[in-house]
This record gives structure tokens, C-alpha cells and sequence, in this order.
């Protein structure tokens, strides 16, 4: 079973991006939908890099040791908002870390964004 790691805009316009990894992203889509309605907002992925659940993690702490990401505040509900850096630089990161450190994890070949609706 692989694990994703992903990340998605502000969905009330700020520059901040939330990441985060996941085993079962259907449930964590509902998870944050949980906080909008579906009228006003769907809850989904704007990126997602999927790969054996190790090499995520280590995707994961390797990106954290390196940028320390800007996290405001690593408090139910507010970690892993990235602040300062911007969702394009955020992918750049993410791509040069993985080839770097040759990581087995790949973008998923979908059009992005993803919805619960996509996920399995």
C-alpha cells in the first residue's frame, strides 16, 4: 500500500499552503470538508506525490529538516500551513527533493485538483 503526500491552496485566498501525507486520502479530504460546506467550497488536492509509506515519511521529515517549511504553529488545526514561500515553490521543493534523494515516489498522473470523488 503506498501513502501520498500532498498539498493544497488556501481555500479563503491567502498565499499559505497546507501539506501534509496521508494513508487513505479519501478520508482526509472528508476530514477538511468537514469545515465548509460543500455549496460554498469542495474540499481537494491541488498536488499529490504518491509512493512506498517510508520513503513519504521520509520525504516528509527531510522537507521539514531542510525549509522548516514556515509552520506557524504546529497546533491542532494549524500545523503544516506553509506560510512565505508560495504553492509553485512548494512543488519545486518537493520535486528537487525527491530526485536528490532519489526517492520512488512520483506525481500521480491525474489532473489535479482531486476531490473525494476521485479517490478510491
Amino acid at each position: 500500500m503506498s501513502k501520498w503526500m500532498y498539498a493544497f491552496k488556501d481555500p479563503l485566498g491567502s498565499d499559505d499552503v497546507k501539506i501534509g501525507i496521508t494513508g487513505n486520502p479519501k478520508s482526509r479530504l472528508g476530514t477538511y470538508q468537514c469545515a465548509y460546506s460543500a455549496k460554498r467550497h469542495r474540499a481537494c488536492f491541488d498536488i499529490v506525490w504518491e509512493g512506498p509509506p517510508k520513503q513519504i515519511e521520509r520525504l516528509e521529515r527531510a522537507l521539514k529538516d531542510k525549509y522548516n517549511w514556515n509552520i506557524e504553529s504546529d497546533k491542532m488545526g494549524e500545523s503544516e500551513w506553509v506560510s512565505d514561500i508560495g504553492f509553485d515553490k512548494i512543488v519545486e521543493e518537493v520535486e528537487s527533493t525527491i530526485q536528490g534523494w532519489r526517492f520512488k515516489i512520483n506525481k500521480l498522473p491525474i489532473q489535479f485538483p482531486i476531490t473525494q470523488d476521485d479517490c478510491s
